[in-house]
């Protein structure tokens, strides 16, 4: 989809507008950061124990450094929690979605830059677990990051239809949260922000690398993380490439669907 400058700069204004207007809640700011440390620390603390009780694991320096990007990874591509998706419910349940369908440019891209802009804090903190997670475990190659780099614009798309998948739901169901609820639960085990999918068992891991859960945590830290002959990455690579555009182009359609029978609204 492209867009005209002027379209391109009104959508860095509503990003600038929300980015600003957080600014007025710093507590809100302090509370955000104060609940990513502890989530952060109990999932470490876990693993040290883990980590103890066990002599063929990792070593637990590693499972930090894989828990510091693999959480960076999935605020990087507004997977955490699915929450741009369960804004557009809001808005659809409310019926203030309507207020956005008439808007000059299409309504989920201004949507997303409204969101980014409110979430500012997420991408600082992801920066900052990035970089921790870096130093920690430096990558081998530029290779490396060249991959991340490719498998992170993967996962966004990926994300962005999860999302709007979310979104499409609430057109149809009453508690679409419910559905949202079990996705997220599902996607925090199969991705591998709990538990890394390097320890489950060979013909699990198998299958869950055939989904596009591991994008928004694994894959990406595990090609930024380890050197992989070419076979395996080209493969890693087809998967993800297969799930970015197949679902992208599915929930489109699905979304431009559910906004022609959602109140005569034509597009």
């Amino acid at each position: 989809m492209l867009f005209s400058l002027r379209q391109l700069k009104l959508l860095f204004e509503v990003a600038k507008f929300n980015a600003l207007k957080m600014l007025a809640y710093p507590w809100e700011l302090v509370a955000f950061f104060i609940q990513r440390f502890l989530g952060l620390l109990f999932l470490a603390i876990f693993w040290f124990a883990v980590s103890q009780s066990s002599t063929t694991l990792q070593s637990f320096h590693s499972l930090i450094a894989y828990f510091l990007v693999s959480s960076a990874v999935r605020d990087l591509t507004f997977s955490y929690e699915l929450k741009f998706g369960r804004e557009i419910q809001r808005m659809v349940k409310s019926g203030e979605i309507t207020n956005y369908l008439i808007k000059p440019v299409p309504a989920i891209p201004f949507l997303f830059f409204a969101y980014a802009g409110q979430t500012w804090m997420s991408l600082i903190y992801s920066a900052c677990a990035l970089i921790a997670g870096i130093i920690l475990l430096p990558p081998l190659s530029v290779i490396n990051f060249i991959a991340f780099i490719m498998f992170l614009v993967l996962a966004f798309i990926v994300s962005i239809s999860f999302n709007l998948f979310m979104a499409i739901i609430s057109f149809y169901v009453v508690e679409a949260q419910g559905i949202r609820n079990m996705f997220n639960h599902v996607i925090r085990v199969l991705s591998g922000a709990l538990i890394p999918l390097t320890l489950f068992p060979g013909t699990l891991r198998y299958f869950t690398l055939l989904s596009p859960f591991p994008l928004f945590a694994f894959t990406p830290t595990y090609v930024l993380q380890n050197t992989l002959p070419w076979n395996e990455l080209g493969y890693l690579f087809a998967v993800s490439l297969g799930w970015a555009i197949g679902l992208f182009l599915i929930m489109s359609y699905l979304w431009r669907r559910a906004l022609k029978q959602y109140e005569g609204i034509g597009i």
